[in-house]
């Protein structure tokens, strides 16, 4: 099995960057670097001090924040919508996590102008 070098845990991070939109899994990312899952589990724990799946939710997490600070309610932009936008299925489980990690609800954020 290959493994991965800086460059190409790189482009793994490049990967989920730029697609976190997409339901993307962690099966899925060490088939893409040609790894196994526990090798790039421990890559990304030992090179970001986070799991893969970790990594993934909180790149979504990052923009959902922003779309929602950048979003006008008063256009009709929800809260909903954003989420959707970037592959939220469970809003109460997300809600809950958003606001441990930004100290306030998603609706909260979008309706602070």
């Amino acid at each position: 099995m290959t493994t991965l070098s800086r460059p190409d845990l790189a482009a793994v991070i490049t990967l989920i960057d730029e697609h976190a939109d997409k339901d993307l899994t962690v099966p899925e990312l060490a088939r893409f670097a040609r790894v196994s899952v526990r090798w790039l589990q421990r890559r990304f724990q030992d090179e970001l001090g986070v799991s893969p799946s970790t990594y993934i939710r909180l790149t979504r997490l990052r923009r959902i924040h922003d779309d929602l600070v950048a979003a006008d309610p008063e256009a009709g932009c929800t809260v909903e919508a954003v989420t959707s936008r970037w592959g939220v299925r469970h809003s109460g489980r997300f809600a809950a996590w958003y606001r441990s990690h930004y100290d306030e609800f998603p609706s909260a954020t979008l309706h602070r102008r």
